[in-house]
């Protein structure tokens, strides 16, 4: 969910279970090592959603949509998704297009011999599993603080490893070593991609409260997607690479990467190696001098001569300007349309020591 509650535009959601409960709900496909974004797109409402095959739901047309490109593409893919996207229909077409799957179900999808949940928790304990296998696919069932099934259709049924849970005993709490299926466990390393997405968007993020320009909110919500891509793809270059970058870039957080491309864009080379009397920045003087602008201009274009003197100078051009708010020529020094001023100034103007 992109947190907004603006008005207007026919596509806002509102999920109550949800952290946000209103926004843009945004489908999205993510790296589950990385994090990296690979695909996404807004959910405009059950009416206006276009489905290309609405026999088979919208988690299958959804998870089509958003993986269709990566299908034959030469490497291993494993998809992770929850129960919502979990059908018989996805499983098998997803395998005929050479990418894997794992899941978990809900009861009303369970093959028929793991439908009997209640009566198989009466007569098992934490860390018992089973498991069946119908043709390419496996479903697991495994018995923690409650029943968990997942498919797949890349595991073996009887590959065992082993979690830590803490149970109540008669002497109290004590940690516990059970049986976990390999399934599960994968499945529980994998399904974070979204999630670890989410937490990169949204450390820094661009997000704008507004009420009515809606499209503002999604189109920072893209620059942002642009940003941490890009972080990412630098992050696994410097790892594969370490020798082509030095150890101050190599270490770059996504705050300083972000600052860089600032700087980049603004074509600055480093803002805290920047000299500061490079920069034309006011200062004060010990004593009052007189304007070179004002005595510049009025010789230069036979003007009355001001009288009035300044304590007001500029770093960089060493010379005393005026700087009120109604007589501004420190602006009018530096500006283009000033600079015949300036050259008379500097052929003809006295030399003079300012402090």
């Amino acid at each position: 969910m992109l947190p907004s509650k603006h008005q207007f535009s026919g596509i806002r959601q509102f999920v109550k279970d949800k952290p946000v409960r209103f926004g843009l709900k945004l489908w999205v496909l993510a790296c589950s090592v990385t994090g990296y974004t690979y695909d996404f797109f807004v959910y405009l409402g059950k009416k206006r959603t276009t489905l290309f095959d609405k026999s088979k739901g919208l988690g299958y047309n959804v998870v089509f949509q958003l993986i269709r490109y990566l299908f034959q593409q030469g490497y291993t893919c494993i998809l992770f998704v929850d129960s919502f996207y979990t059908t018989a229909h996805l499983v098998k077409d997803l395998f005929e297009n050479h990418v894997y799957f794992v899941g978990t179900m809900k009861t009303n999808s369970l093959p028929a011999s793991l439908k009997d949940i209640k009566d198989w928790e009466r007569v098992s304990t934490r860390g018992d599993f089973r498991w069946v296998r119908e043709g390419d696919f496996v479903t697991v069932q495994w018995r923690d603080s409650r029943t968990v099934t997942a498919i797949s259709s890349i595991h073996c049924g009887s590959d065992v490893g082993t979690c830590t849970r803490t149970l109540q005993g008669r002497t109290g709490w004590k940690k516990k070593c059970l049986k976990q299926p390999k399934l599960i466990y994968d499945y529980n390393q994998g399904m974070g991609g979204v999630d670890l997405s989410d937490q990169l968007l949204s450390k820094y993020s661009c997000y704008i409260r507004t009420k009515f320009h809606w499209w503002k909110v999604l189109f920072f919500h893209c620059f942002d997607i642009m940003v941490v891509n890009s972080y990412i793809i630098f992050k696994e270059y410097v790892k594969m690479f370490p020798d082509s970058v030095s150890d101050t870039v190599g270490t770059l957080g996504q705050l300083e990467f972000r600052e860089s491309i600032i700087r980049s864009l603004l074509n600055i080379e480093n803002a805290k190696e920047s000299n500061v009397s490079d920069v034309c920045v006011p200062e004060f003087l010990e004593k009052r001098l007189r304007c070179s602008f004002c005595y510049g201009e009025a010789e230069l274009f036979g003007h009355p001569l001001q009288n009035e003197r300044t304590q007001i100078f500029c770093s960089k051009c060493q010379v005393p300007l005026c700087l009120k708010k109604d007589w501004n020529c420190f602006s009018k020094w530096h500006s283009p349309e000033h600079q015949d001023v300036r050259k008379w100034v500097h052929n003809h103007g006295r030399k003079r020591k300012l402090n």
